[in-house]
């Protein structure tokens, strides 16, 4: 049915650590929380937990600090909030992940990044395992985290599942590429980059921002 959803996308840029990074996360989320025309989902860039100007990694998980207190944040405003890491899991697999996280708090699910660069790979990051769609009740969404978006079948896939709004969020960004896949598959296609400028939101027919 007809209805509106109103969708923010933030920007995080690279900063000197993950904790300045963390701290800029909580204070976009306490500002769209109390906005007059508060989100009823919010995005961030790739990686938003490790956008660094050096070479240390951190990995988190469903558990970690850190991802629990943005759960809080998210039941506290009662938003949807895709939050981006890097991943490990119970059996210490690496991943690049965006976390779906309710307004009541909870992880619903998670999206991690099927398409690798060839330096995360050399890292030791292994791909997902799947394109997905999640059903929320504001609507179907997906998510690609950066060069996913280079290959056209992921998006295809993600329309073909029925999803309504694409989330796009990569630390690369090509404006005609977004552009295209708004086009290619008649959705909204909603993208979160380092820089502010490139942090836009396609029309599904127009292509227009």
């Amino acid at each position: 049915p007809h209805r509106i959803v109103n969708v923010a996308t933030a920007y995080i840029g690279i900063k000197g650590s993950p904790e300045s990074n963390l701290e800029e996360v909580y204070d976009i989320l306490d500002r769209a929380g109390t906005a007059e025309e508060k989100p009823d989902i919010i995005c961030f860039t790739e990686g938003v937990h490790c956008l660094q100007a050096g070479g240390k990694r951190i990995f988190l998980n469903d558990e970690s600090p850190e991802v629990l207190k943005v759960c809080e944040k998210a039941k506290q405003y009662g938003m949807y909030v895709l939050f981006t890491c890097n991943e490990q899991d119970k059996n210490g697999m690496q991943y690049n992940a965006a976390f779906v996280i309710t307004p009541e708090g909870k992880i619903f699910d998670k999206y991690r990044k099927t398409h690798l660069t060839l330096s995360e790979l050399k890292l030791g990051l292994v791909p997902g395992d799947a394109i997905k769609v999640f059903d929320l009740p504001i609507g179907k969404i997906g998510i690609l985290i950066c060069w996913d978006q280079w290959f056209t079948q992921a998006s295809k896939e993600i329309e073909k599942q029925g999803a309504e709004m694409l989330f796009w969020l990569t630390r690369g960004y090509h404006e005609e590429r977004q552009v295209t896949r708004a086009r290619d598959t008649g959705m909204y296609v909603i993208t979160s980059h380092p820089v502010p400028g490139n942090c836009r939101i396609a029309h599904p027919t127009t292509g227009e921002f």
